[in-house]
């Protein structure tokens, strides 16, 4: 509904004006116009009963102007509160709906800033040298390692989760100096146990072809297809095999102590960027807020 029209108080005058000036000279006008003779029309009444009406007349007019000026001036002042009203009511809404807007999208941020958190936190129980020499701990020179394999392939998947979850999180944006620092830092102490590892699955492999292809070969053939001096070849690699699977665990032992050290700097150098990034991600949340 389109609101009313506003008129303005000068036009309102004017307008006033223009009736007290017609109402004031038509009386006068009359004093002139009852005495003449007309041949046109006839004036019924004398000039007392028609200055006497034309006085009630005017006196009605202009308390009907003034009535009117009144209705007009309230109306005014009514469409003016309404539109301050409309107004204030508008931005109020406009207010509601900006914090809203503004609540929702800290939700988001904060639980995005929850799921950083979750995965800093694997990162750190994944970016772990102890899970190596855990691993370590169960090379056996005389069994399979098949198990231990499957680990070790576990753990390089996951090293590479601590880098993709990131990347995901960030949508592969690094652009403050925390981020980068901290993704340079994982990139950094992934690469170095990823060397760890393949060493390590590769003396496995060594350890595994002696432990189970061998007997696995001797077993399997047929006694009239394998002469005793080839039997016996084969257990004497065997053997042999044996005493190279503990050069082969010395040789993985022998890569882990020599990384440790210096894996070890890194895992220090990792828990102090992540928690600096921590810091940087919930600061600049909570300014965010503030604005």
């Amino acid at each position: 509904m389109k609101p009313i029209e506003m008129i303005k108080p000068r036009k309102i005058i004017l307008y006033i004006v223009i009736a007290t000036i017609a109402i004031f000279t038509v009386p006068i006008g009359l004093n002139y116009l009852l005495p003449l003779n007309n041949s046109l029309f006839n004036i019924n009444g004398n000039e007392e009963k028609w200055f006497s009406f034309w006085s009630s007349y005017s006196g009605a007019v202009i308390s009907g102007l003034i009535t009117l000026f009144v209705l007009f001036s309230t109306l005014i002042q009514n469409q003016k509160n309404h539109i301050k009203q409309t107004d204030h009511a508008d931005e109020l809404n406009r207010q509601q709906m900006s914090f809203q807007i503004k609540l929702f999208g800290n939700q988001i941020k904060q639980k995005w800033l929850i799921d950083l958190k979750a995965v800093l936190s694997d990162n750190l129980n994944i970016l772990d040298f102890w899970n190596i020499e855990r691993m370590s701990n169960k090379i056996s020179i005389v069994s399979s390692n098949r198990e231990l394999i499957a680990e070790i392939a576990q753990l390089e998947s996951q090293l590479k989760s601590t880098q993709t979850n990131l990347s995901i999180l960030y949508h592969d944006n690094f652009v403050d100096m925390q981020q980068k620092t901290y993704k340079d830092s994982v990139d950094n102490f992934v690469n170095n146990l990823n060397v760890v590892l393949i060493a390590f699955t590769k003396h496995l492999l060594a350890i595994e072809k002696v432990v189970v292809d061998i007997p696995f070969r001797i077993d399997n053939l047929e006694k009239g297809e394998l002469s005793t001096k080839n039997r016996a070849l084969l257990i004497a690699k065997t053997d042999e095999g044996y005493k190279g699977n503990e050069k082969n665990r010395d040789n993985i032992l022998s890569t882990i102590a020599n990384k440790k050290a210096e894996i070890k700097m890194l895992s220090d150098v990792l828990k102090l960027v992540t928690i600096e990034l921590i810091k940087h991600e919930e600061k600049k949340i909570a300014n965010e807020l503030l604005r």
